[in-house]
């Protein structure tokens, strides 16, 4: 009876191991259906973006894929070629291979044992500095101004601005757009050296030029003069002014224009004038910023027609000697010499200077 009661106590002890051995079995069957069921690529890596303003290099970077299977790596590529990996926890690769200057496409894949995600791609480039700008120039013949010109690079990496620099006094530098060609600065003296760069990562070479102003309206000349040219004309003339002067305008009357010339002349004709009468003229230097605030002036005449002279003025005696001596008593002031001749036949006895009485 004993023996009995054993042997059915080791069945249901057997019959309820193996049912235990049984639900284990489906446990672990069922576990292993849903990993294998859970078992994916990556997700595409989200917000990628690649640089293109940083010399030598483009940095591409990436945030991580929000969903998919967990990230082994990360598969970069630049136009299709595969250029490096970056793993699981790293968020940026660093291509100092590219070629510089131009777009490249990138794309990042995030990898594990069961495939590659959808690609995330951006745009980006390298650069290399750019070249001087291809000419520069400051102007020398502005008021108060110096102008600066300029033409774009012909080569080298794209032109972010322009750097100008500024000799001392007044110093200082400042940055222009890509775009600008041109610019007007006020110094505040004369003589200023200016450089320029093309900037974009990195600097250019530098241009440079000095550039000259005027700053304010010049002084008079310090003299003037007028002088008999013809019967028609004088000629004025002035003294040059101690400084920088680009020339010089004469009026003559109320305001009629004379002539205008360069800094290098001294005098003007004045044409076309009457003679018996005073001409006043006023001689102004000039240059970018105006006129001198006053000129200097002169006056001269031409002479007039002579009238006869008076009767009784002149006298003729005979010479036992010389033959006939003529003589005269008038001299008007306008007279420059006094021509004798002959009454019966109109031949010459002689031209003297205005200072002879007789002949």
């Amino acid at each position: 009876m004993e023996l009995l009661t054993s042997f059915h106590a080791l069945g249901a002890d057997l019959r309820m191991r193996g049912r235990a051995r049984i639900v284990v079995l489906l446990i672990g069957a069922f576990l292993g259906m849903s990993a294998a069921a859970r078992a994916e690529p990556p997700s595409s890596p989200a917000t990628c973006a690649a640089t293109d303003t940083l010399c030598g290099r483009v940095r591409i970077t990436w945030e991580e894929p929000a969903g998919g299977g967990a990230v082994e790596e990360y598969d970069i590529r630049r136009d299709g070629a595969w250029i490096g990996s970056a793993g699981s926890g790293v968020r940026f690769f660093i291509d100092e291979q590219a070629a510089p200057n131009v777009y490249h496409a990138y794309a990042v894949r995030a990898r594990n044992a069961d495939g590659d995600s959808p690609p995330c791609e951006s745009i980006g480039r390298s650069l290399t500095a750019p070249d001087p700008p291809a000419s520069f120039s400051a102007s020398r013949d502005l008021c108060g101004v110096v102008r600066l010109a300029w033409e774009a690079p012909a080569g080298g990496g794209p032109v972010s601005g322009y750097r100008i620099a500024r000799s001392s006094p007044p110093g200082g530098s400042f940055d222009l757009s890509a775009d600008s060609r041109f610019y007007e600065d006020a110094p505040g003296v004369d003589g200023v050296l200016y450089t320029i760069r093309a900037f974009n990562c990195e600097e250019s070479s530098a241009l440079e030029d000095t550039g000259r102003l005027f700053l304010s309206t010049p002084s008079p000349p310090p003299s003037c003069a007028a002088a008999y040219e013809s019967c028609s004309s004088l000629r004025v003339s002035w003294a040059p002014v101690s400084g920088a002067v680009s020339g010089y305008v004469v009026l003559r009357g109320a305001g009629i224009v004379v002539d205008s010339v360069g800094p290098a002349d001294t005098t003007a004709v004045a044409a076309g004038l009457d003679a018996g009468i005073d001409h006043v003229f006023r001689v102004f230097s000039v240059n970018p910023c105006g006129r001198s605030a006053s000129p200097c002036s002169a006056s001269a005449r031409i002479p007039g027609p002579i009238g006869a002279p008076p009767s009784g003025s002149c006298s003729a005696s005979r010479d036992s000697c010389a033959g006939i001596e003529i003589s005269w008593t008038w001299a008007p002031a306008e007279a420059e010499w006094f021509r004798v001749v002959r009454t019966d036949n109109g031949a010459l006895v002689g031209t003297v200077d205005a200072g002879t009485s007789r002949v």
